[in-house]
């Protein structure tokens, strides 16, 4: 099975970071399902969450993949939620990164 890097020629970083500033309003729909998640509960699953905007009807920028969201970044969005919202990250369980 190809790597990230393999099939889009970049690293998930370097794609992450295009896609974010292309898709400002993806995190901002993460980031408001991730505190209604933790006001409800006592974790949350930032790929739960990732879902959840994946299947709403936004449109998105994106010219590395073809995915309106690809699971490769869900990983990012959590360290992204944790870097801004520091008082929360005990709520948030992420696992080191492989790539």
């Amino acid at each position: 099975m190809a790597t990230f890097k393999q099939t889009f020629k970049v690293s998930i970083d370097e794609a992450f970071k295009v896609y974010h500033a292309n898709n400002p309003q993806v995190y901002k729909l993460v980031e408001i399902y991730v505190i209604q998640d933790i006001q409800a509960k006592r974790f949350v699953s930032v790929k739960k969450t990732c879902n959840l905007v994946r299947g709403k009807n936004i449109n998105t920028v994106d010219g590395i993949t073809t995915f309106k969201l690809n699971d490769a970044y869900i990983s990012r969005y959590a360290r992204l939620f944790i870097e801004e919202h520091p008082e929360l990250a005990e709520k948030i369980k992420i696992k080191k990164l492989r790539s």
